[in-house]
C-alpha cells in the first residue's frame, strides 16, 4: 500500500471526504390588511438547505399574492391570486455513498503526481471524491399559477361568473460526467441539457338563478361553459464529448 512522505501509510476516512456539515435555513415574511371592500394579503419564503454531500444543495424561493375585491354594494366580488414557486437543486451521484464505504482507507485521495488515486485493474473500486468533483447533476424547476374569479349579481337571484386561471411549469436539467475518471470510463461521453414546459389555460362562465318560493321550495338553476387548453413542449440537446463545462452554457 502507498506511504506518505514520511512513510506512514494512509488511513483516509473517505465518508469525512465526501461529506461536510450542512446547513439549511427558512426565512418568511408575510402582510395583509384591507377593509370590508378591498382586502389583500401576501407572502414571501426562502428556503436554502445544504446537502451533507459537498457540492449539493437545495434552494426554493415562493411567493403567493391574494386581493379580494368587493363595490356595487357587494353586487361584485373580484378575486386575484398569483403564486411562484421557483427550485433549484445540485445533486450527487446515487451511488457515491456507495462507492466511499468501499474504497480502501489505505488509500490516499490523490497520487504524488497530483492526480485522483486509481487502484488499476480492480472492479468496483472507485475513488469516490474524483467521482464527486467530476460529476453534475443540476435541476431547476419554477411554477407560476394565476386566477381571477369574477362575480356579478346582474339581477336579484341571478348571478353571473367568470373565472380564469393560467398556470405555467418549467424545467430545466443539465448532466455530465468526466469520463477520465475511472469510475466513469466504461460510460459514453456524456453531457445533456433538457428543457420542458406545460402551459395549462382555464376559462369558464357560468349563470346561476336561484331563488326561494314560500310554502313550495328552492329553485336553483346552474348553467356554464369551460373552456381548457393545455399544451407541452421541450428539447434535449447532447453533447458526447463529456466535457463538463458544456453543461453550464446557458
Amino acid at each position: 500500500f502507498p506511504t506518505d512522505d514520511g512513510g506512514n501509510p494512509y488511513s483516509t476516512d473517505w465518508i469525512d471526504e465526501i461529506t461536510s456539515q450542512a446547513i439549511a435555513h427558512s426565512h418568511d415574511i408575510a402582510i395583509s390588511g384591507g377593509s370590508s371592500e378591498f382586502a389583500y394579503r401576501g407572502s414571501l419564503n426562502y428556503t436554502k438547505r445544504e446537502g451533507i454531500i459537498t457540492n449539493t444543495g437545495f434552494e426554493r424561493v415562493t411567493g403567493r399574492i391574494n386581493l379580494d375585491q368587493k363595490s356595487m354594494n357587494n353586487r361584485l366580488n373580484i378575486q386575484y391570486s398569483l403564486a411562484i414557486t421557483d427550485n433549484n437543486s445540485e445533486n450527487a451521484d446515487n451511488g457515491i455513498l456507495n462507492r466511499a464505504l468501499l474504497y480502501l482507507p489505505t488509500l490516499p485521495v490523490r497520487a504524488t503526481t497530483g492526480e485522483y488515486y486509481e487502484v488499476d485493474g480492480a472492479y468496483d473500486l472507485y475513488n469516490p471524491v474524483a467521482m464527486q468533483e467530476n460529476y453534475q447533476y443540476d435541476i431547476q424547476d419554477r411554477t407560476l399559477i394565476g386566477s381571477v374569479n369574477i362575480k356579478y349579481e346582474v339581477l336579484k337571484n341571478l348571478t353571473l361568473g367568470a373565472n380564469g386561471a393560467f398556470r405555467n411549469e418549467s424545467g430545466n436539467e443539465g448532466y455530465a460526467y468526466d469520463v477520465n475518471i475511472r469510475a466513469f470510463a466504461s460510460t459514453f461521453p456524456l453531457a445533456s441539457r433538457s428543457f420542458d414546459q406545460k402551459n395549462d389555460k382555464l376559462m369558464e362562465l357560468t349563470a346561476q338563478y336561484k331563488t326561494d318560493l314560500t310554502d313550495v321550495g328552492n329553485i336553483e338553476v346552474l348553467g356554464g361553459y369551460s373552456y381548457q387548453d393545455v399544451r407541452n413542449n421541450g428539447f434535449e440537446a447532447n453533447n458526447y464529448s463529456g466535457d463538463p463545462a458544456w453543461m453550464r452554457v446557458q
